[in-house]
């Protein structure tokens, strides 16, 4: 996560949200429910997702 310079890794996309939350939560020391999480995919891996289901 770019924008507070942390990193956590997931599986798979079902696992990106909750891991993000979980890492913004324990560093903001704040409840997970009390803030808003917003997925975006880069491009290249929005492209290798393409050619998988192909």
């Amino acid at each position: 996560m770019v924008e507070i310079d942390q990193w956590t890794q997931a599986r798979n996309l079902r696992e990106v949200e909750p891991m993000a939350r979980d890492l913004i939560a324990t560093l903001l020391e704040v409840e997970p429910s009390s803030f808003e999480v917003a997925v975006e995919l880069g491009v290249s891996f929005q492209r290798a997702g393409q050619l998988l289901n192909r």
